[in-house]
C-alpha cells in the first residue's frame, strides 16, 4: 500500500474498540505457499505454451483478480459499521493478508509470463544492448525504491493494514525515505521493473500489458485508497507559498515647520 496523504497523522476510528479475549489468530503460511506453487505452475504452463492469446488472457485475468478482489474487499472493509475489537480486526487482516499476497504477487507473475511467452517480438535498429541496459536500470532502480518505500512505512503495513487496524507508523513516515521526493513511490517508480522486464525480453505485448497495469493502478488508487486515506488521515493540506517577511510600517516623516523669518538687528545709536 502507498500511504498517499498521512502527513497529518491518523485520526481515531470509533469503529475499532478495545481488544477482547479470544482464541489465538490462526496463521495461513501453508495455504499461502501452496497458492504460490499453484500460480508458478500455471505461469510455467503459459510460458511453455508460447501462445500470445493465452498469455494475454492470463495476464488480464491476474490483473482483474487484483483489482476486483483487493478493491472490493477493501471498499467493504472501509464501509463497515459498528465497533470491532482489535483482536477480531487482526484476525480479519491476517485472513485477507495471505490472499492479497498471493493475488498481488501472481499479478507480477502474469506480467513476467506475458513477456517470456512473447519474447523477441520486436527489434531495435539502434542497438539492443542499449535497451537491455535501460531495462536493467529500471528493474534494479524500481525494486530499490519499492523496498525503500515499504521499509519506510513498515513491511507489516504493506498489504493495506490500516484498512483493518490502527496504523502502527507515525504520520511523519510520509516525509521520510522516498516520500520526500515522490508522492506515490510504490505506484510510480515501483512499477518500473515490469517495464524493464518487457524491454530486456523485447516483448511488445509486455510493454502494452505494463501500460494497462500502470494505468489501472491509478484507477484503483482513485476509487479505493484515496477515499480511505481522506477519511482516516484527513484531507492533505496544501503547502502555502512562502511569503516575504513584512517589514513594520515606517513612521511618516514629520512635516518641516516653517522657520521664522530672520529678524533685522539695528545698530545702537551712539
Amino acid at each position: 500500500m502507498d500511504a498517499t496523504s498521512c502527513a497529518q497523522g491518523p485520526r481515531s476510528d470509533s469503529r475499532t474498540a478495545l481488544p477482547v479475549s479470544v482464541s489465538p489468530v490462526p496463521t495461513y503460511t501453508g495455504r499461502m505457499w501452496a497458492s504460490y506453487g499453484l500460480c508458478a505452475l500455471i505461469g510455467a504452463a503459459v510460458v511453455w505454451a508460447g501462445s500470445l492469446p493465452l498469455a494475454i488472457v492470463y495476464n488480464l485475468a491476474c490483473r482483474f483478480t487484483y483489482m476486483f478482489f483487493v478493491g472490493s474487499t477493501l471498499r467493504r472493509r472501509d464501509r463497515r459499521e459498528g465497533p470491532e475489537s482489535l483482536v477480531q480486526a487482526d484476525a480479519a487482516f491476517r485472513k485477507f493478508e495471505w490472499k492479497a499476497a498471493v493475488v498481488v504477487n501472481n499479478d507480477a507473475i502474469g506480467v513476467v509470463c506475458l513477456c517470456l511467452a512473447t519474447r523477441n517480438s520486436f527489434e531495435v535498429p539502434w542497438g539492443s544492448w542499449a535497451l537491455v541496459a535501460l531495462g536493467t536500470v529500471l528493474i534494479v532502480g524500481g525494486l530499490v525504491i519499492r523496498l525503500w518505500a515499504a521499509a519506510t512505512l513498515g513491511f507489516t503495513n504493506y498489504f493495506w493494514k490500516d484498512f483493518f487496524l490502527p496504523p502502527d507508523f507515525k504520520g511523519d513516515g510520509c516525509r521520510k525515505g522516498p516520500y520526500r521526493f515522490l508522492k506515490d513511490p510504490m505506484y510510480t517508480v515501483g512499477y518500473l521493473p515490469g517495464w524493464g522486464v518487457a524491454m530486456v525480453l523485447f516483448s511488445w505485448p509486455g510493454l502494452i500489458g505494463m501500460a494497462v497495469e500502470h494505468l489501472s493502478i491509478f484507477v484503483f488508487v482513485r476509487l479505493v485508497e484515496l477515499p480511505h486515506v481522506r477519511r482516516l488521515y484527513g484531507p492533505a493540506k496544501k503547502k502555502e507559498p512562502a511569503r516575504a517577511p513584512v517589514s513594520p510600517p515606517r513612521a511618516a516623516p514629520r512635516p518641516m515647520e516653517d522657520e521664522p523669518p530672520p529678524q533685522s538687528v539695528e545698530a545702537p545709536v551712539a
